[in-house]
């Protein structure tokens, strides 16, 4: 069997990992025109003190180095970039506004085009009380992450974001796709981010990476904010889709069923034995059913269950492992 090791601890976090794909499920928006109408916005009560954020991107269009990537931004009466997350193309810079301080986290942010990334911000306040630790961490291979640490500061708190630092959360107005030059509004067209979107939570807390690594599944939903239907409004041409978590009934009655040939895919069970090789799966509450159904979704070939530590791996269908006998473990194998 083959574990990840999960080593290192962060309190303000931002990870840029799992390049590749994405889970299946999630509520995916996208954006690919370039035109100041098309945004999605919600009202968010946003926590600056301890905050977890996570979502999934994909950038689609990189074509033009005069456009500004806005993937999300959040606006006060009195500060208009309280929070953003951008990318300007020319520089190859990727910057963070927090509490309306701008930080330049990369000078070479080279970003694959349409490849899946998941990214997560982690803030959370020194005891002194004095600033937030600022962390970016760079992964790969979904879902078995590879870790690496591309940046590393301590923010302190400043004249500018003093009046923020004392309260534990915010109301502002919180933009997908744009930049916000007044709440709401002041959009234009070079600062419109190309790209898709999913599996967007906030939390009010700040979470260890092995559990930002669980969220990657898109099967938490943040305390604070979820992307999903009905939470925020879409506005131009922006384009949703919506695949919910699998549940006992879709299992049996759709996600099983090969619809290209209108036949049933079936896994061969092989008690007792386990292969090497495949890469292991972590569940809160772990099964054999949410073994096999995260395997079908993700297309894998190949599943080694254990029955009584609930360890589920997977593989596909390109694995060199052998198999050995390991009691109370199940090997599945599609047929």
């Amino acid at each position: 069997m083959e574990f990840w090791e999960k080593s290192l601890v962060f309190c303000i976090l931002l990870i840029f990992y799992c390049r590749g794909e994405k889970p299946a499920i999630g509520y995916t928006l996208t954006n690919d025109r370039a035109t100041k109408d098309n945004w999605v916005g919600s009202y968010l009560n946003f926590p600056v003190r301890d905050l977890t954020l996570c979502f999934w991107y994909k950038f689609t269009d990189l074509s033009d180095i005069e456009q500004d990537h806005n993937i999300l931004s959040a606006a006060t009466p009195s500060t208009t970039n309280f929070f953003l997350i951008r990318f300007f193309t020319r520089f190859l810079e990727l910057d963070v506004d927090w509490l309306g301080q701008m930080m330049t986290v990369s000078h070479s942010f080279s970003p694959d085009l349409n490849i899946w990334t998941y990214y997560c911000l982690t803030v959370s306040m020194r005891t002194s009380n004095s600033g937030w630790d600022f962390k970016i961490m760079e992964g790969a291979n979904w879902p078995h992450l590879l870790w690496t640490l591309v940046f590393d500061e301590y923010v302190r708190i400043t004249d500018s974001t003093s009046s923020y630092a004392s309260a534990e959360f915010v109301n502002t107005t919180f933009v997908i796709f744009s930049d916000q030059d007044s709440q709401f509004g002041g959009f234009e067209d070079h600062q419109v981010a190309l790209g898709s979107i999913s599996c967007l939570n906030f939390w009010s807390r700040a979470y260890m990476e092995n559990e930002l690594t669980e969220f990657s599944d898109c099967l938490s939903e943040g305390d604070v904010f979820s992307l999903k239907p009905g939470v925020v409004t879409l506005h131009g041409g922006i384009s949703e889709e919506y695949v919910p978590p699998v549940t006992t009934i879709q299992l049996i009655t759709t996600t099983i069923r090969e619809t290209a040939w209108n036949g049933w895919q079936k896994f061969q069970k092989i008690p007792e034995v386990w292969k090497s090789g495949l890469f292991e799966y972590q569940f809160k509450v772990p099964s054999p059913l949410a073994c096999v159904s995260i395997c079908l979704m993700n297309q894998c070939k190949e599943i080694n269950y254990c029955i009584e530590d609930g360890i589920c791996e997977m593989g596909w269908g390109n694995t060199t492992g052998t198999l050995s006998n390991y009691a109370g473990a199940v090997y599945y194998v599609l047929e």
